[in-house]
Order: structure tokens, then C-alpha cells, then sequence
């Protein structure tokens, strides 16, 4: 099947289901067609200074990501869209015992 190795997972469990060979929630959406991927990523690790003991280490690390099919396939946004921006931010805590 063409585009199989690219594919969207819209339900909540949908990837582990199609690893277990089980019924996926929603249909898995793939672009069909053969796609070349481009893909940009920006992160920061920042270390806030003057916090309080308990919480003395954190790290808040922001990321965007923009992707995009560098053919004429829509392989993003229930494949109407050529391109895709992805936005996340995590917290990393050091844990003392």
C-alpha cells in the first residue's frame, strides 16, 4: 500500500491497536501517494534562576516544528494541506529522594 509508512492515527489508541493487529477507532490516514518530507524544528531549554528550593532545576523547554510535503500531495490536515505547524512545551524537574 502506497504511504503506509506515513500515516495518521486519529484515534486515541489507534497506533498500538494496528501494532497489536486490533481494530483501530477512526479510519488510519495515509496520503496514497509516494510524498518527500521536509521538516524544520526550533527548541529552547530555559533554566529560570531564583526559584524556590522545590522546584530549583526546572527546565521549561518550548519547541515549533513546521513540516511540509515538498510534492504536490496534501499529506497534512485530513490531507488538505501541503503544510503543518506543531507547537509544545514540557517541564523537566529534577526528583530527589
Amino acid at each position: 500500500m502506497n504511504g503506509f509508512f506515513v500515516a495518521g492515527f486519529p484515534g486515541n489508541r489507534d497506533f498500538v491497536n494496528a501494532q497489536r493487529g486490533e481494530t483501530l477507532d477512526r479510519d488510519l490516514i495515509t496520503p496514497g501517494k509516494r510524498t518527500t518530507y521536509g521538516a524544520v524544528t526550533i527548541g529552547a531549554n530555559i533554566k529560570p534562576q531564583g526559584l524556590p528550593s522545590r522546584v530549583e532545576g526546572l527546565t521549561i523547554r518550548p519547541e515549533i516544528r513546521y513540516d511540509r510535503a515538498l510534492n504536490t500531495v496534501d499529506a497534512f490536515d485530513d490531507l488538505s494541506s501541503r503544510d503543518q505547524w506543531s507547537f509544545a512545551i514540557d517541564l523537566v524537574m529534577p526528583v530527589t529522594f
